[in-house]
Order: structure tokens, then C-alpha cells, then sequence
């Protein structure tokens, strides 16, 4: 539950799954998930059972959801059967996420997320004659990044949280279109994990656009 792939096999030094994973080892848990989400599983199911010794005022639903690291559908889906066949039934709903946090805090709510992808456009040319190249694509989103990450800075003081804390942009993925090698690619392609407070949700698109203007194409795609 919420992992990611494992990644190259090789690189780890004991198995990330299967039978022989979940290995202990001074005092430490070693397998994919072990940290995210192995605790939180274990407490919630402790706590199943102490629903059923002892049923609650409350209705509580116990949850565990697919593809949590990857589109959150199996919490969309989950919301939805719930809105469909029981919203109606509550004065008011709260819900407890599971998350590891070395049993030290409680966070009192999230940053809304969000995924954005901006594209940069240029000219096309053989890698062998560089300087018929006006507009580099890949150079062009060179700039964006630093723009961005001033941006980044910029919007760490001015849209802070008391209780959500800072927002945050972060470069996740970048390629170019598919061509051969010694081709100079007309177009170029970034994506952001972003992660807003508030002050700035409602206006993040359109501080990206006025930062970077309107010669990148700025899209929000989750």
C-alpha cells in the first residue's frame, strides 16, 4: 500500500517484496512500504478490532486505497460510493489520514496538490549545425526552471501557512520529443508536483503565467 515501484532490483540490498522480503535487521524493517505506509496498516487494523470488541458511538469507515503515489484513484472511487450511498446519512464527516510521521505530530489538514505541465516551444535543426537554431527549446525551459525556482522562494514567504506550512514547486519529469539523436527538438516538456496553501490555490495558474509570459504553453493536468 502507497508505494512506488521498487526501481532497479539490483540496488537493494534486501528484497522490496515477496517471500523472502520484510527482513529485520538491528532493530529496523527493511522492504518497500516499510516506512510508507507499514505503521499506519498496522494501527488501523488494531483498531478494526477494537471497533468490533467495542462498537463505537460513531460510524467509522476503515479504508485502504489503490494507486495512492499514483492518480489517487482509489480514493476518488472510494468517494464517490461513499457521496453515492451514505453522505446523506451524516450531520458531519472527519476523516483521519494515515501517514508516517515517527509518532510525533498530528497535521491539522494538507496542502491542496495539484500536477502541471508546461511545454516550451522552439526550432528544429540538425545537431551539426547548431547556429541556424534561433530558439532552443530545451536552453528556453533552462529558463523557466530558474524562473520558477525563484518563484518557489518567493512564494515560501509570502504564501506560508501557520499550519500548512510552505508551498512548493517541484520539477518531477522533463523530455523532449521523440527524434533521432542529432536532432534539435522543436518542442520541450516539464512537469510539476505542486503543493499549495490556501492564500495562492486559486491563483497559482495564473501567477505561473504571469511569471513565465506568454511564450510557454502552461497547462494543469491533475
Amino acid at each position: 500500500m502507497d508505494t512506488v515501484k521498487a526501481g532497479d532490483l539490483n540496488k537493494w540490498n534486501f528484497p522490496p517484496f515477496g517471500e523472502k522480503a520484510g527482513v529485520k535487521k538491528n532493530g529496523e524493517l527493511y522492504g518497500l512500504g516499510a516506512s510508507d505506509d507499514k505503521a499506519s496498516i498496522a494501527a488501523l487494523l488494531g483498531l478494526a478490532l477494537e471497533l468490533f470488541a467495542k462498537k463505537p458511538p460513531i460510524d467509522v469507515f476503515i479504508v485502504f486505497v489503490t494507486n495512492e503515489e499514483v492518480n489517487g484513484e482509489g480514493s476518488k472511487t472510494f468517494m464517490q460510493y461513499f457521496k453515492s450511498n451514505y453522505k446523506d446519512n451524516y450531520k458531519e464527516i472527519a476523516a483521519i489520514i494515515a501517514e508516517p510521521t515517527d509518532l510525533n505530530y498530528i497535521e491539522l489538514g494538507y496542502r491542496s496538490t495539484g500536477v502541471i505541465q508546461i511545454i516550451t516551444s522552439g526550432d528544429s535543426g540538425h545537431g551539426a549545425r547548431p547556429e541556424e537554431i534561433k530558439v532552443h527549446s530545451i536552453y528556453k525551459m533552462f529558463e523557466i526552471i530558474k524562473k520558477i525556482n525563484a518563484l518557489e522562494k518567493k512564494l515560501k514567504i509570502t504564501a506560508h501557512d501557520s499550519v500548512l506550512g510552505q508551498p512548493t514547486i517541484t520539477l518531477t519529469g522533463i523530455q523532449s520529443v521523440d527524434t533521432a539523436y542529432n536532432q534539435i527538438p522543436s518542442t520541450c516538456r516539464t512537469i510539476w508536483d505542486v503543493r499549495v496553501t490556501p492564500k495562492i490555490e486559486k491563483k497559482i495558474l495564473p501567477i505561473l503565467k504571469k511569471t513565465l509570459g506568454k511564450e510557454v504553453e502552461i497547462e494543469l493536468i491533475k
